[in-house]
């Protein structure tokens, strides 16, 4: 039942980053991407809560594992793409490659998505907002072809 009730709540969130990032590109879209799978609004903490529950069952029950989830979760992948396109647009200028730049922003959602259901009070949806877009800048301010002209 919860592998079902996952794999429905992977298509509708499919189904927004379509929406949501119809006519993004680069460094546009991966922040749209990376916000939109923060628990920002009640519907995305409900699927932050369903993937929790998943998570837990998977770290303790080695074969509620499915064969999708063990490719690595789709959005890593949209990631890394999305990273690589920025860097190609001159958007960032890091020398990290995409994969760990995906890495780093994937890890931060998870640990902001699940601190913020352990620690409600401390971690609001706008602390966790304004912490992911702190982040967001740093990415874009270490390699903009802007920030670098400004600097110099």
């Amino acid at each position: 039942i919860l592998v079902s009730a996952l794999r429905m709540s992977h298509e509708q969130i499919s189904a927004r980053w379509e929406e949501k990032l119809e006519g993004l590109r680069g460094l546009a879209a991966f922040k749209v991407l990376v916000m939109d799978n923060l628990p920002l609004d009640d519907e995305r903490e409900l699927e932050t809560r369903l993937a929790m529950n998943y998570w837990v069952r998977a770290v303790t029950h080695e074969h509620v594992v499915s064969s999708q989830w063990r490719k690595g979760p789709p959005l890593y992948s949209r990631l890394v793409d999305l990273a690589a396109e920025a860097q190609e647009l001159g958007e960032i200028g890091t020398e990290d490659a995409p994969e760990e730049i995906a890495e780093r922003f994937h890890a931060l959602i998870d640990g902001l998505s699940l601190h913020s259901l352990l620690y409600a009070d401390r971690l609001d949806r706008g602390r966790q907002e304004e912490l992911m877009e702190r982040e967001l800048q740093r990415l874009e301010k270490s390699g903009s072809p802007a920030t670098r002209r400004e600097t110099k």
